[in-house]
């Protein structure tokens, strides 16, 4: 395990006797899920009760792969579920805002004909610009 990872320990048992083991978290997933989940403490006790559910459900299908990459594998979809409902939450008040009443970050609309047009730098790292 690489030392820059985020690690939370467990207890399982093996041969009878009770085994203190590890999942291996990225620290920057890890950072996300505990916003998510609304701290550090709160992160660490849902991805031990996880890592051990891990252990305790192992099948031939999933053998191969690590506890660890299972248990991120289950941050992940969270992360999303919560990413999506944000996105929806933000659409939802963007959409009640009505005209004149910009909320949020969303793209400003500019006409084209108030552009000059731009291509893309080449290259070389110039900037070309058509005036027309």
């Amino acid at each position: 395990m690489a030392d820059d990872f985020i690690r939370i320990v467990y207890r399982r048992e093996v041969g009878g006797k009770s085994k203190r083991t590890s999942v291996s978290i990225d620290p920057l997933l890890f950072e996300i899920f505990s916003q998510v989940r609304g701290g550090i403490s709160e992160a660490r006790t849902v991805l031990r009760v996880w890592a051990m559910e891990a252990d305790a459900d192992r099948t031939e299908a999933n053998w191969r792969i690590g506890n660890s990459r299972l248990v991120q594998q289950r941050m992940s979809v969270e992360i999303l579920e919560a990413v999506k409902l944000g996105i929806a939450y933000r659409k939802l008040n963007q959409s009640k805002g009505g005209k004149g009443k910009s909320r949020g970050a969303g793209p400003a609309i500019v006409p084209a004909g108030d552009l000059e047009s731009q291509q893309l730098p080449a290259v070389t790292g110039h900037l070309e610009v058509e005036h027309g």
